[in-house]
């Protein structure tokens, strides 16, 4: 079997809309944009949904799923699998971009939960974004670039913690309230209370 690691980003759940666009302006646009229908106004996401096309959603939803492709620095990590993505063949994943500096990598779910679904915490918001397989699971791994990128993206939304999860191997803790960290956890899906000082 493949790996198929995880990324969960926690934030507030006030915060939430604001996070969200945070990840958008990361991401490569798609237009038209995705809506989530508001009670007051519809709040236009330029990213496509999970059946690739311009979605729409109520905001009461318990979840938003979109398929996005995010810029990531080039570091190692980053053009191994940039390499590597250039010889295979695949659905899943588009042909990736390099722009500069940075790479436009897509196929990656990400799954907006308003309350974490892993434990009880109603004002807590998990962004959850998952790799395509092996060689994207690698690169989450070892790549600086992908967690500066994560990290940026909390310190946009006002989050709370950033955690890998690496399947049978646990979970990471990158970011913290505001600064880098690393602590292991043998759970990834801890809850973010259990974590906060």
């Amino acid at each position: 079997m493949g790996l198929d690691y995880e990324c969960y980003l926690y934030f507030y759940r006030q915060h939430l809309w604001d996070s969200l666009l945070a990840v958008a302006a990361q991401s490569q646009p798609h237009h038209p944009p995705t809506l989530i229908h508001l009670p007051d106004g519809d709040l236009e996401i330029p990213l496509m949904d999970q059946h690739f096309q311009s979605g729409e959603f109520l905001g009461e939803d318990t979840r938003f799923h979109f398929i996005i492709t995010l810029y990531f620095d080039i570091d190692a990590a980053v053009r191994a699998y940039l390499e590597w993505s250039m010889d295979a063949i695949s659905d899943r994943s588009p042909p990736d971009r390099i722009i500069g500096q940075r790479a436009a990598i897509g196929g990656l779910d990400l799954i907006v939960y308003p309350q974490n679904p892993f434990h009880t915490t109603p004002d807590i918001a998990l962004f959850r974004l998952i790799t395509t397989g092996t060689h994207m699971s690698l690169m989450f791994s070892e790549s600086p670039s992908v967690r500066r990128t994560f990290s940026k993206l909390l310190v946009a939304g006002r989050g709370i913690c950033g955690i890998m999860d690496k399947e049978y191997s646990g979970g990471e803790l990158f970011w913290l309230k505001g600064k880098s960290t690393y602590q292991e956890y043998a759970d990834a899906r801890i809850s973010p209370l259990e974590i906060l000082p």
